[in-house]
Order: C-alpha cells, then sequence, then structure tokens
C-alpha cells in the first residue's frame, strides 16, 4: 500500500490538530479491539478521521461497538476526536 499526505501522526480535521495517540490510547482499551489505526481522509475539501480496528477473532463490528468507540472518544477526548468512519479490518 502507498499513504499519501503527511508523514507525523497529527490529524487535521476542521482546522484542529489532534495526535493519532490520543485516539489510539482510548480506541485500544475497547474490549475486543486488538489494534487501530487512524488516518486523515480529505473529503470535500476539509480533512475527515477515519478510523480502522482489528477485531479479536469472532467479535464483530456492529452498531453497539460503534457507538461505544464514538462515545470513548468523545468522553475522553472531545467530538473532534471521534471518525466520520470505522471500518473493521483484518491482519
Amino acid at each position: 500500500y502507498v499513504f499519501y499526505g503527511r508523514s507525523d501522526t497529527t490529524l487535521n480535521p476542521g482546522g484542529v490538530r489532534i495526535g493519532t495517540a490520543e485516539i489510539y490510547q482510548q480506541v485500544n482499551c475497547i474490549d475486543g479491539i486488538l489494534d487501530s489505526i487512524a488516518v486523515g481522509k480529505e473529503v470535500d475539501r476539509n480533512e475527515q478521521i477515519w478510523l480502522f480496528v482489528q477485531l479479536v477473532k469472532g467479535v464483530e463490528l456492529n452498531d453497539e461497538m460503534i457507538a461505544s468507540i464514538k462515545a470513548q472518544l468523545k468522553s475522553a477526548c472531545s467530538p473532534r476526536h471521534v471518525p466520520s468512519a470505522i471500518y473493521a479490518i483484518s491482519d
């Protein structure tokens, strides 16, 4: 894979600088999530946060887990940390 864009770990949705470590610290402690990666995706001349999560075998990324991830980030960080999209990925 080839990724284009920033080489540091800073996202910039809505002009607000967000460190990816803040996101990982909250997401990776949720039961059922092994690992995660957050990336910035330009949409309509604005950067959105897209979150990819690697799940424990047998765990499914359903509406309940997505809501849990979003609630955790909103309460522990800020509404700006909440990703626009969340996807499950394999190894």
